[in-house]
């Protein structure tokens, strides 16, 4: 949330999906987690999406800040349980009638060495 590049596009405007009650105003990004994954007794994975919106148009701008969300996400240095955040994929380009916006997403892969207990 703190990467300079990023700010510098959205001043500020990352908030999780779930917790929206109007459009931000543009460019902005959304984080979805979702539910952990039991990888059999040796850890954990969990998976981030993360929604790059900008104004209908090119996508230039959601672009940039794909790349700037890759780079802070995967600068994020393994601590305690967490080994390490990985990139999985990428949206094709995307438009969100709700939003009014141009998007894409990127997944991403956090794994940890604690297994999640049942």
């Amino acid at each position: 949330m703190g990467h300079t590049g990023l700010q510098a596009i959205v001043d500020g405007r990352v908030a999780s999906s779930g917790s929206l009650n109007n459009v931000p105003a543009r460019p902005f990004v959304l984080i979805r987690l979702h539910n952990a994954y039991r990888m059999s007794n040796i850890g954990k994975r969990d998976i981030a999406q993360v929604w790059c919106h900008d104004e209908p148009g090119d996508y230039m701008v959601v672009d940039e800040m794909m790349e700037h969300c890759r780079e802070a996400i995967e600068s994020i240095v393994g601590a305690g349980n967490l080994c390490a955040w990985e990139w999985i994929e990428d949206s094709v380009d995307l438009k969100d009638d709700d939003m009014h916006t141009v998007c894409r997403n990127a997944r991403y892969q956090a794994t940890s060495t604690t297994p999640e207990r049942q």
